[in-house]
């Protein structure tokens, strides 16, 4: 079975910022429980070299590290833990409209 997938997928630069975004608000929730990047770190299972760079938004994080952060920060969804991501939002062109192979 061969699968479509659409030619409108998000940019590089795109996934790069939503990447940057769910750095940053990883990094405000550790430093808002008051630990080191070492200790989300060996939490979520990686070095804290690692944790560094996902904080920077240079690693797109695996899922497991983001439950774990949820888990530790005892929120109810990831979307809590960073609100929801601007999928919509960055296949948005400038008058509104949704690139998607139904508006095309």
């Amino acid at each position: 079975m061969v699968h479509e997938y659409p030619d409108d997928s998000l940019s590089d630069d795109l996934l790069k910022a939503a990447q940057e975004t769910v750095g940053r608000a990883l990094r405000a929730h550790r430093k808002a429980h008051g630990l080191s990047q070492a200790a989300m770190g060996a939490y979520a299972g990686v070095h804290q070299t690692e944790w560094s760079r996902v904080e920077t938004g240079e690693v797109d994080p695996r899922l497991s590290w983001l439950l774990q952060a949820q888990h530790l920060f005892g929120l109810e969804s990831l979307e809590t833990l960073f609100g929801p991501l601007p999928t919509r939002r960055l296949l948005t062109e400038g008058g509104g409209r949704v690139v998607g192979p139904e508006n095309r």
